[in-house]
């Protein structure tokens, strides 16, 4: 079983650093709950902050002055790279530099899941990412292309009451669109 870099202590301090980070209006707060169960799902916008601000600070606390751990600071440099690969694929404006970029640092996180966790802690996802630097230079910025406005669709129809009887709600559905 693969383990975790968010266990119970992580979380406690994940949580207390969350209090105590201030962050500009344009940054979404993700819960204040995460990684509890009364959270729910997070959106990916959420998750995205978590991984690229929340747990940055917290990670780099907690494992990037252990000199005696070399375990905590090669998951945190993986941590990192994979936090840096999100950073750039988000980015509304892009340039060759920055496809590069995130290629060696998409490149470098997966063989650090391989080094860290074994081969079986691959998921079709690490595959999809290596890929990403591809469509971000056939398509540009995923801004335009990524799949949000579909999440959005799919959080509303969630909410669509059907009482369980198919076919009933489609013509509210198609009156919402």
């Amino acid at each position: 079983d693969i383990p975790s870099i968010i266990d119970a202590s992580v979380l406690k301090e994940l949580h207390y650093d969350m209090r105590a980070t201030i962050l500009p209006d344009w940054i979404e707060s993700p819960p204040r709950n995460f990684g509890n169960v009364s959270h729910g799902k997070l959106k990916a916008d959420a998750w995205r902050v978590v991984s690229t601000v929340s747990l940055p600070l917290t990670l780099v606390r907690l494992w990037g002055l252990q000199d005696e751990d070399p375990t905590s600071k090669g998951r945190l440099v993986n941590f990192l790279h994979l936090a840096s690969a999100i950073n750039i694929a988000n980015r509304r404006f892009l340039d060759e530099q920055a496809i590069v970029e995130y290629d060696s640092h998409i490149q470098k996180y997966n063989e650090g899941v391989v080094d860290i966790y074994g081969m079986e802690a691959i998921k079709p996802s690490n595959h999809a990412a290596l890929h990403l630097g591809i469509y971000m230079r056939n398509f540009g910025p995923s801004h335009g292309w990524r799949s949000y406005p579909y999440e959005r669709v799919n959080g509303i129809l969630q909410k669509v009451n059907t009482n369980h009887r198919m076919g009933a709600y489609r013509s509210c559905y198609l009156e919402a669109f």
